[in-house]
């Protein structure tokens, strides 16, 4: 988390054209995900909301400070994000998809970012260095209820949860260099699932449970790969870049594609692949500024919801 929070400002066309059926805020609904980005495309690190296909990008956050590492509630009611417009210390924030009812869940003078949804939304897995350095907490999705669940000297980073809650996979270099790990949701039971002497960040849980993306530079520049979410086993590579970073990978929520983002261009845009092999690699997002971080989660459409917000 230290490079990517050192790199947020890395930052969709607006030229593709919104064709037929369209639901909140204009998104055609025939795109059945959304996907939430950090972008400074507009000069300054914002929060953007668009179809999975780059359609039509929404400008959620507007202010001087610096928003980004959004994340799309499960129910697609509500944002959280990291932000330092509160006196520039990193704090969290919540905010429904429209951009309105911000709402601030931690306050204090240390680092609180990198949060995660649980699947039912009633928790937010995060990361805070409150207690001296990097650990991973728990606390209700309202900001109550704060609790530790890692407690060494080492950096504790990057937590998503499994498709059932039962457990959050992270990051950690407490064995030397940056592995990716799992433990219980109450943090018992932590194990390693990757070694060697790169680094492997940014890890991905799939819906269905069984695998777990991830960033390694473990062949000098970062790619994505997959593995067995159980034990690590069954390593794949899905990108093969050997002159720039491909990084933060993010299961759509059908577990068929894989967002990205990565500099393969120059500078950093936002991609979608085929999740199961590396193939099919579409371009979402194409300016000058740089896209990065990108998360995903499905549209209920023709909901109440859906009727209301497009009022």
């Amino acid at each position: 988390m230290k490079r990517k929070i050192a790199s947020f400002g890395l930052a969709l066309s607006a030229a593709l054209s919104l064709v037929g059926c369209s639901g909140t805020n204009g998104f055609d609904l025939r795109f059945p995900q959304r996907v939430v980005f950090t972008s400074r495309r507009d000069g300054n690190s914002e929060i953007y909301l668009m179809d999975n296909r780059g359609i039509n990008p929404t400008r959620l956050t507007n202010n001087t400070a610096r928003d980004f590492q959004p994340k799309l509630k499960q129910d697609r009611s509500l944002i959280v994000f990291t932000s330092d417009r509160d006196g520039g210390d990193y704090d969290l924030f919540t905010m429904d998809t429209r951009g309105k009812s911000v709402t601030q869940l931690t306050s204090n003078n240390k680092l609180d970012a990198d949060p995660a949804f649980s699947p039912d939304g009633s928790q937010l897995a995060f990361v805070s260095d409150r207690d001296g350095n990097d650990e991973i907490y728990l606390m209700n999705t309202d900001g109550t209820n704060v609790r530790r669940l890692t407690n060494n000297s080492s950096r504790d980073e990057s937590p998503v949860w499994s498709p059932d809650g039962t457990k959050l996979a992270f990051s950690s270099n407490r064995d030397g260099n940056v592995e990716v790990y799992s433990m219980d949701a109450d943090g018992n039971n932590q194990r390693r699932l990757t070694n060697n002497a790169a680094s492997d960040d940014s890890p991905s849980w799939s819906p269905s449970g069984s695998q777990i993306a991830f960033a390694t530079d473990r062949n000098g520049k970062f790619n994505i790969y997959t593995m067995n979410a159980n034990d690590g086993t069954e390593v794949k590579r899905l990108t093969t870049s050997t002159t720039n970073d491909d990084d933060a990978p993010s299961y759509g929520s059908d577990g068929t594609s894989l967002y990205f983002d990565s500099n393969r261009t120059g500078n950093f845009e936002i991609y979608s692949m085929n999740a199961s092999n590396g193939t099919s690699v579409v371009r979402i997002t194409d300016i000058p500024e740089d896209d990065t971080g990108p998360h995903s989660r499905a549209v209920v459409s023709g909901t109440a919801r859906d009727r209301k917000a497009s009022r």
